[in-house]
């Protein structure tokens, strides 16, 4: 049974676990030989579908602000305490769990440097030959100026050359390349490796089935609003229900979806809005997102790793409004995949009712046409990155066969040392056999 650990990174929204539980299905889908263990401070995971091969060590959680800023979320304890304990979980579950596989998600040390020691445990004896650590990487970061000087800053160039064996990305080099935005060092740049974007599974529910489900038929439109994990989507949402009204007399309804972390007061605000507005749905948070999407005709959201993968994969109409604090990530794949015609984006500044319904409009009534992703985006990810991990095994296994070998001839002739050096009780054992011992041989010896 080959064990594979997966360090995920959340602190903000749902995009890293979703990220990195996906990947875990994918991987564990048809290998029996595969034990998989996630560690994540997500307070959301357990709310999701989890495979009977996977399972998960809940960290305690961190969260973090708008401005970018860590803090502890529940506890009553300091960053640095936190920080400690969750460390100290790390480093105790990669040694008594000893996985071969180790996969880390978007920072090479994690969070606050919470990785370096079991980093640290990795590198020493058998297991800096055995373990194959790998880190996954999402297609854009932020922007090249800030990426480069917090890189520089954290040590990280140095801790892909010092720790890993593979950096993997889900993305393409064509949409953004990050050896050369990145300034990566020629070591890193050697193991740097493109997979593609993620193909997002199909939802439970086919679009038919939604649409019934919501008293719809084929000449209704339906609008699908979602902001991600929800807790920075209030004005998107709120700009979205103040123009709404301008659908009354058509054949249009509204599915919005706040995100299970979006505040309460937000919540509250946002169905005042919606009272009385019988073709709009709110809703704060479903595990089957897809089939929601898919029975859309438009999509209206920001625009994370997870929801452009959704949207490219179905290759849905959408307008998306990235997020542009604390990093540039968002609003630079969305410039990127507009450029391709691939969506309509809405500066965040730019934001309001009418900028939005133009959006909208052209795409809902105006015939406007994006094109679709298929020729110009690889959605292959996640079968390359399952092949990837079998390659890693399978080298893995060399090394160990390898290692196993030179231990067992080291100890072969260890034995044959002991037998040709031991010598029978009251009897000298003869340098040359078929001479006598010459006084030069005996004083040599002696020396």
């Amino acid at each position: 049974m080959k064990r594979i650990m997966i360090y995920s990174h959340d602190t903000f929204g749902l995009g890293n676990i979703r990220r990195m539980l996906s990947i875990a299905e994918f991987i564990a889908a048809g290998r029996e030989d595969y034990s998989i263990l996630l560690m994540t401070g997500s307070p959301m995971l357990h709310a999701f579908r989890i495979s009977q091969k996977i399972d998960y060590i809940k960290l305690p959680s961190l969260q973090r602000d708008i401005e970018g800023n860590y803090a502890v979320r529940s506890l009553a304890l300091s960053m640095d305490e936190i920080i400690a304990i969750r460390s100290n979980i790390i480093l105790t579950t990669v040694e008594d769990y000893q996985p071969d596989i180790l996969i880390v998600d978007k920072k090479p040390l994690g969070i606050c440097a919470e990785l370096q020691p079991a980093m640290e445990y990795l590198n020493r004896g058998e297991n800096a030959r055995h373990v194959r650590r790998l880190l996954l990487l999402r297609d854009i970061l932020d922007s090249s100026e800030v990426t480069r000087e917090i890189w520089k800053k954290r040590g990280y160039y140095d801790a892909i050359e010092q720790y890993y064996d593979r950096v993997l990305v889900v993305g393409q080099s064509e949409i953004f390349d990050l050896t050369k935005e990145y300034a990566f060092p020629p070591a890193a740049q050697k193991k740097l490796e493109y997979c593609g974007y993620i193909r997002r599974e199909a939802g439970l529910k086919g679009r038919q089935v939604v649409r019934s489900e919501l008293g719809l038929s084929d000449q209704h439109k339906l609008v699908f609003v979602t902001p991600g994990g929800g807790k920075d989507g209030f004005r998107l949402i709120t700009n979205y229900l103040m123009g709404i009204d301008r659908y009354k007399n058509d054949s249009v309804y509204s599915l919005v979806l706040c995100g299970p972390e979006m505040l309460e007061e937000h919540v509250v605000t946002i169905k005042a809005l919606a009272h009385g507005k019988s073709r709009c749905l709110i809703q704060s948070f479903t595990d089957d997102l897809m089939s929601y999407m898919a029975a859309a005709d438009v999509v209206v959201s920001m625009f994370g790793y997870n929801t452009a993968c959704e949207i490219l994969t179905l290759g849905k109409p959408a307008v998306v409004v990235p997020r542009i604090h604390p990093v540039k990530e968002q609003w630079i794949r969305a410039e990127r995949l507009a450029e391709l015609g691939l969506v309509k984006i809405i500066h965040p500044e730019f934001l309001e009712s009418e900028s939005l319904y133009q959006a909208i409009d052209s795409l809902l009534f105006q015939g406007e046409r994006l094109r679709m992703p298929e020729q110009q985006i690889n959605l292959d990810a996640l079968p390359v990155i399952k092949q990837i991990i079998a390659d890693e095994i399978d080298i893995q296994n060399q090394l160990i066969n390898l290692s196993t070998g030179v231990i067992k001839t080291l100890s072969c002739l260890d034995r044959q040392s002991m037998e040709f050096d031991q010598e029978p009780a009251g009897q000298s054992k003869p340098l040359t056999p078929d001479l006598p011992l010459q006084s030069s041989q005996i004083e040599e010896k002696e020396l």
